[in-house]
């Protein structure tokens, strides 16, 4: 398992950490569930996702990414959605995603946890619990 899932439902907040040197078909099948369980808790609500890849995590492969395409096509909640990594290429996956199907959300990749939290409260308007999210997600890779 290389993906790490923390979220607050309530608030509409959910942080997706991506580490390890690959990701398994469970690991994307749970990215899309959180997505979905994300959207439906915030339907015509404000809602925030950030994924976080770690160096080293590929991107997802072609299959998963038109999954993903698919998946978040009727977004419901007025979702901001955050992408964060040190990898040009990463981030260009986002930017193929949202070429397959333009995302009915506002999305930005950025190279850190700090502009996307930034971004993400701004679009917003209120403070989010991201950096503890993170942590937590964090915490659970360690004990893995």
């Amino acid at each position: 398992m290389t993906l790490f899932i923390a979220h607050d439902l309530d608030v509409g907040v959910a942080v997706w950490l991506f580490t390890g040197p690959a990701n398994s078909e469970d690991d994307y099948r749970r990215y899309l569930e959180t997505i979905l369980a994300l959207d439906a808790a915030r339907a015509d609500e404000d809602a925030a996702g950030l994924v976080v890849a770690d160096p080293g995590n590929p991107p997802p492969p072609s299959v998963w990414r038109r999954k993903i395409a698919d998946a978040t096509r009727t977004i419901q909640s007025r979702t901001a959605f955050a992408l964060v990594s040190s990898s040009p290429v990463m981030r260009g996956v986002m930017t193929a995603i949202n070429w397959l199907r333009p995302p009915p959300y506002r999305s930005r990749a950025c190279a850190s946890v700090d502009d996307a939290t930034a971004w993400l409260e701004k679009e917003l308007g209120r403070p989010l619990p991201i950096a503890r999210l993170i942590e937590d997600a964090r915490a659970q890779a360690a004990g893995r």
